[in-house]
């Protein structure tokens, strides 16, 4: 008998219509990059045009795939640059990736921040016009304002008199002054 090699069976990619990102997320888990790159590829291929929200998920998908492989690591850092061009706030947090790979993502990112002046800003809370010590709310000021007046009218209570003569008045008896 002749023992000839078995023939590998070619891979059939099915790109559906839409892209199926919890699909081809369970893939990349599994550690079927080839399936998840084949898959994401063709989508490229057979769309023109598609959801910004697909073009993160392939830019990130291919990114780390193509980067972990020494041998198309170029074509890694090719998607992380695409990634963040269309996200420059983008990270790879949900992907897992080794501690060598977040050092190229690192790198990609520095690179591409210095060629453009710096990681975008945050926005800036709007401002209010007041200085953060004199902000109050309107409950504060109205119950300051109602503790103020009822010191006011106790001091002056007490100061003026409070009886019905209208104040308070001394007898000075002449008898008891001394000269």
């Amino acid at each position: 008998m002749n023992a000839t090699a078995p023939v590998p069976m070619p891979r059939v990619v099915v790109v559906p219509d839409t892209l199926r990102q919890a699909a081809i997320h369970a893939k990349y888990r599994d550690g079927s990059f080839e399936i998840v790159v084949d898959t994401l590829e063709a989508f490229l291929k057979t769309h023109r045009i598609f959801r910004r929200e697909d073009s993160l998920f392939i830019a990130k998908h291919l990114a780390v795939v193509y980067a972990s492989n020494p041998a198309s690591r170029e074509k890694g850092k090719y998607h992380m640059r695409r990634l963040l061009e269309s996200d420059p706030s983008a990270n790879l947090m949900d992907m897992y990736v080794s501690d060598d790979l977040d050092r190229v993502w690192e790198k990609v990112r520095a690179e591409y921040f210095a060629a453009r002046g710096g990681p975008p800003r945050e926005k800036s809370p709007v401002r209010n016009e007041t200085p953060a010590h004199k902000e109050y709310s309107t409950f504060k000021v109205a119950a300051w304002t109602g503790i103020g007046i009822a010191a006011t009218g106790l001091v002056a209570y007490f100061l003026l008199g409070g009886s019905e003569t209208g104040g308070n008045t001394f007898k000075v008896d002449a008898r008891t002054q001394k000269p």
